[in-house]
């Protein structure tokens, strides 16, 4: 009778090919070669690495590249007016505004903003203190003309003026009638001793630029202000001037200028109030030339009262100017009474006061000689006569009297008695 399973001996051989596939399948597992039966022997594996063990691998470090740094638009502050051009040269290629903050607090510079050449965009400019050059506050004044990027640099052979005058009067405008702006700025001339200053205006024409200005230089200039717009502006320039002791005393003066003929001119001229006896007695002299006698006779007799106005003399530590040209505002007083035709007596008594003035004999002599001729001849042009003949002969101290260094007016004989 059949059995349902396998024979004895093919299980048997069945049961063990199993066991061996199987250990077959976990040495290989494990790396180990098995050679099952009938099977023929596989090559050897090359040596490889201990599984157990990383091989060391040098790490490569690669360095984050430093960042390309960018050009500074601004830089060091410019040393001279070559260097402030082609710093704004090297500003304005870099792109946007010219004007900006980092020029105020790293150059101490003022930026403006105007349409300089009428195209409908604003140009710029710009004030820049400079190290090299002579005095102080010294600058040069760049403009930027953004239709074509074309650069130029005032004043071209001396020194715009970054004083807080300086900065004051650095402004734009309309100042022409030509409906471009203005740039106004102040430029200095130095010597070796002393500078002075000049109100400038340049105005772009089309073509190039052009001086509209004032062409007068001033002493100590101190004050400049504007006033109206276009054509009918008007610009009035003070200035207190100061020299040396061989200058004299000085006085300080306003000008008034206007736009004539394509630049401004001198309109008028007023100079301040004295502060010194030398210039109120000039003053007094400007009264009785134009022929107004009474105001003249007034102007002086105001001198002779115990006045503030100062010896300019006294201060330099010379002999006291204050008693001779008190005696000459004394002289000066009869002349004016006598041709003004006053009463008699009161000429008289003004001669007396000029002949017994203490402050110096020439004008007692020329009082004696002046009474003299206006008794004899019944006129204050014959007095003027006979007193002129005198002072030729003593022109030598008269000349000491009005002498008050160069910058002021002297007198000579002639001009003691104009009648």
């Amino acid at each position: 009778m059949g059995s349902r399973g396998l024979p004895r001996q093919k299980a048997l051989a069945l049961g063990g090919s199993i066991l061996l596939a199987l250990a077959a399948a976990i040495f290989a597992g494990a790396g180990i070669a098995v050679l099952l039966e009938g099977d023929d022997p596989a090559p050897a594996a090359p040596a490889g690495p201990d599984p157990t063990s990383s091989p060391t691998v040098p790490r490569t470090h690669t360095p984050t590249p430093a960042p390309t740094p960018t050009p500074d638009p601004v830089g060091a502050p410019p040393r001279n007016a070559g260097e402030a051009l082609r710093a704004v040269e090297r500003l304005a290629a870099a792109g946007g505004p010219v004007c900006r903050p980092a020029l105020k607090s790293r150059w101490d510079a003022d930026c403006l903003e105007a349409d300089f050449d009428a195209d409908g965009r604003p140009d710029s400019a710009l004030l820049i203190p400079v190290a090299e050059g002579h005095g102080l506050d010294r600058a040069a004044v760049v403009v930027v003309r953004r239709a074509t990027g074309g650069l130029s640099v005032f004043p071209p052979d001396r020194d715009a003026d970054a004083s807080a005058l300086g900065r004051g009067a650095f402004l734009t405008g309309l100042r022409s009638g030509s409906g471009r702006a203005t740039l106004q700025f102040v430029s200095r001339t130095c010597g070796a001793a002393s500078c002075q200053a000049e109100v400038e205006v340049v105005e772009w024409d089309g073509t190039s630029w052009r001086g509209i200005g004032p062409s007068d230089l001033f002493d100590g200039l101190d004050q400049i202000v504007w006033s109206g717009s276009g054509a009918a502006s008007q610009l009035t320039i003070h200035s207190l001037p100061a020299g040396p002791i061989a200058a004299g005393p000085m006085r300080g003066a306003s000008l008034l200028f206007g736009l004539r003929d394509g630049r401004y001119r001198p309109l008028s001229s007023k100079q301040d109030a004295p502060v010194y006896l030398f210039h109120a007695l000039l003053d007094a002299d400007i009264i009785f030339d134009r022929g107004d006698f009474a105001a003249a006779v007034t102007a002086y007799t105001a001198l002779l009262s115990d006045s503030p106005l100062r010896d300019w003399r006294a201060e330099t530590g010379a002999p006291p100017g204050r008693p001779s040209l008190a005696a000459y505002a004394r002289f000066r007083v009869a002349v004016a009474l006598a041709a003004s035709g006053a009463r008699e007596p009161d000429i008289v008594r003004a001669l007396d006061a000029a002949v017994l003035s203490a402050g110096t004999p020439v004008f007692a002599e020329a009082a004696t000689a002046f009474r003299r001729g206006w008794q004899e001849g019944r006129s204050a042009y014959q007095g003027c006569i006979d007193a002129t003949l005198y002072l030729k002969s003593a022109q030598d101290p008269l000349r000491a009297v009005f002498d008050y260094g160069y910058a002021n007016v002297t007198k000579n004989y002639l001009d003691v008695c104009p009648l």
